[in-house]
């Protein structure tokens, strides 16, 4: 395996990103240059549209270099997880935040053992259709303390395909 590093010249975050309810966490990272693809590296494919949605139930996978445990020290392997799709209430419900949690622009995962730590946060939720990886979370929070029983919570990608494609255009 070879290590490639690419420098990133602009970061584009979303415009209507709020701090306080973490709606629209999302941003574009441009790339200097294009990956190289590799058996370890490659590209993933994005939902068609916003009406494109995961089901509660299908197993994705979340990829990062967060911490393993709450309060320890972040990786330094790439960690993988597999992680159910959670429905909304039941996500709600759950990690007991029933105005947090935002059905149009957030989706749960996880719950079960699993989930997302810090240092995870920006990186991928991806799900396996017909054939291909479509990325369908970007890592937005959780449980402060990494608590496995709670659902990790990422911004929902399918919310912000056209936004994605019309910010490629510009920049």
């Amino acid at each position: 395996m070879v290590q490639e590093t690419i420098n990133v010249t602009k970061v584009i975050p979303h415009r209507r990103y709020s701090d306080e309810t973490l709606k629209n966490d999302v941003a574009l990272l441009k790339l200097q240059k294009s990956i190289t693809p590799s058996a370890e590296v490659n590209v993933v494919c994005l939902p068609e549209s916003r009406k494109d949605q995961i089901l509660p139930g299908t197993n994705c996978f979340i990829t990062g270099w967060g911490r393993t445990v709450g309060g320890g020290n972040a990786s330094d392997v790439l960690q993988q997880a597999m992680l159910p799709i959670a429905d909304h209430l039941t996500c709600r419900i759950r990690n007991k935040n029933l105005t947090r949690v935002f059905e149009k622009q957030m989706l749960c995962a996880g719950g079960e053992g699993k989930g997302g730590c810090h240092g995870d946060s920006g990186g991928p939720l991806v799900c396996a259709e017909n054939g291909q990886w479509v990325l369908r979370g970007v890592v937005s929070w959780g449980h402060y303390n990494c608590k496995t029983d709670h659902y990790s919570v990422f911004a929902r990608v399918s919310n912000y395909v056209k936004w994605i494609k019309k910010s490629k255009r510009l920049y």
